[in-house]
C-alpha cells in the first residue's frame, strides 16, 4: 500500500474525531450546563466534579487527542502534488483544533481543578464563591471551544471532499501526465494526429531527426539532411 492509499482513511478518521468532540462540547453548552445552572451550589459542585473525573477515560482521550494527531498526519500524507488542493483546509482545521486543546488545558482544566478543591465538607459560602468563580468563565470558554471545534470539523469535511474528488480521477491525471511527459499532444483533429512532432530516421549506425513542416503519411519518404551519408 502506498502513502496515497492512507490519505482518505486518515482524513476521515480526523473528521470523525473532531465531529465527536464538537458534539460533546455542544452538548455541554446546550444541555448539561443550562441544567446545572438551576441546581444549588453543592449539587452543582459535586456534579461537575464527578463529570470531570469520569470523563477522563480512554474513549475521550482517543477522540480529544486523536483529532489533532490524525489531522497532522493527514496533512503530512497530503504533501504530494495530488493532495495540495485539500492541504490548506487540513492545516486550517488542525490549527483550529489545536486552539481547542490549548483552551482546554490552560483554562477549562484549571477551573475544574479549582472547583474540585472545595470538597464535600466546604461551607455554603465557600461553595457559592467557588461556583461564582467557575461557572461563567467555564461556560464562556466552552462556547468558544465549541465554535472552534465545529469550524475545524467543517474544514476537515471540505478537505475530505476535495481529497476524495481528486482520488476519483487518477486515470485522467495519469494520461495527461504521460502524454505531456512524452513530449506529445493529446489527439485532436485529423491533421494533428497525422503530424508527428519529431520523425526519427535511422540507417544502420546513423540517425538523424527531422521536424516536418507538412503532414507526413504512410509511404512518404524522408530525405536525410544535407551532409549525412545517403543510402
Amino acid at each position: 500500500m502506498t502513502l496515497r492509499f492512507w490519505q482518505q482513511p486518515t482524513l476521515a478518521a480526523a473528521v470523525v474525531a473532531t465531529g465527536l468532540m464538537a458534539g460533546l462540547f455542544f452538548a455541554f453548552a446546550t444541555g448539561v450546563m443550562p441544567a446545572l445552572r438551576r441546581s444549588d451550589d453543592r449539587t452543582f459542585s459535586e456534579a461537575m466534579t464527578k463529570i470531570n473525573v469520569d470523563i477522563v477515560n480512554g474513549w475521550f482521550l482517543l477522540c480529544f487527542l486523536g483529532g489533532l494527531a490524525l489531522s497532522v498526519l493527514a496533512a503530512l500524507l497530503h504533501l504530494t502534488p495530488g493532495g495540495r488542493a485539500a492541504l490548506p483546509w487540513i492545516i486550517t482545521g488542525a490549527v483550529l483544533y489545536l486552539a481547542v486543546i490549548v483552551i482546554t488545558g490552560t483554562i477549562n482544566v484549571p477551573l475544574n481543578n479549582e472547583l474540585a478543591k472545595t470538597g464535600h465538607t466546604a461551607s455554603l459560602t465557600e461553595l457559592a464563591t467557588a461556583r461564582q468563580h467557575f461557572q461563567n468563565r467555564w461556560v464562556a470558554w466552552n462556547t468558544a471551544r465549541t465554535l472552534l471545534t465545529v469550524a475545524s470539523f467543517a474544514c476537515l469535511v471540505v478537505a475530505l471532499t476535495l481529497s476524495a474528488r481528486h482520488a476519483a480521477t487518477p486515470t485522467a491525471d495519469l494520461k495527461t501526465t504521460g502524454v505531456a511527459g512524452a513530449g506529445l499532444h493529446p489527439p485532436g483533429n485529423g491533421a494533428d494526429r497525422a503530424r508527428p512532432s519529431t520523425v526519427v530516421a535511422v540507417r544502420h549506425d546513423v540517425a538523424w531527426s527531422i521536424a516536418p513542416s507538412e503532414p507526413m503519411f504512410m509511404g512518404d519518404t524522408a530525405a536525410p539532411p544535407t551532409g549525412l551519408p545517403g543510402p
